[in-house]
């Protein structure tokens, strides 16, 4: 547990305090700062998953970070903090319980989190990609501080998603 605490927050929490502190010495030496850190979170820190409570947790933290940083760096004038809170991507980490080991057919739990998806997709790289280059450019989120985007295709938006009888457009939907 404390190792994921550690990896997942801590972590994130002391690298900024070092850029932070970077910052603010160029900007006492009279330099135009204007940094932005984009933590990569995950989606159970709003939406704990069953199984992994300290992971949960940690990620929950990165939310509270995100915050308290976004203000923080806003309010001294040395730039922004925001957060992408990434839902399931087929990356290392998670293919182990979303397939079976054949790596194409999805598991009994990842079918689980097809059906609880708005899209019933996994996330692609690129998606997660795309949405971290908005923060980081100065422009698209110079009114973004301390934000949080949940990208997770729809993940969990609603109880008991099978019984809905929605289906594509392009599937005949429930009587």
């Amino acid at each position: 547990m404390k190792r994921v605490i550690e990896g997942n927050l801590n972590s994130k929490m002391w690298i900024t305090q070092i850029f932070m502190n970077h910052l603010i010495g160029r900007a006492e030496e009279g330099e135009d700062v204007n940094g932005s850190v984009v933590y990569v979170g995950s989606m159970t820190g709003k939406q704990p998953l069953s199984r992994i409570p300290a992971y949960s947790a940690a990620f929950a933290g990165v939310q509270s970070l995100t915050q308290s940083y976004g203000f923080i760096f806003g309010r001294i004038g040395i730039g922004r903090v925001n957060c992408v809170a990434v839902g399931f991507a087929p990356a290392m980490q998670n293919r182990a319980f979303i397939f079976e080991p054949d790596g194409e057919t999805l598991s009994v739990r990842g079918e689980e989190i097809i059906n609880g998806t708005a899209t019933q997709r996994l996330l692609d790289p690129e998606n997660i990609a795309d949405a971290v280059s908005s923060f980081v450019d100065n422009e698209r989120s110079r009114y973004c501080h301390g934000t949080t985007i949940m990208l997770s295709d729809g993940y969990n938006l609603v109880g008991l998603p099978n019984s809905s009888g929605l289906k594509p457009i392009n599937q005949k939907q429930t009587e």
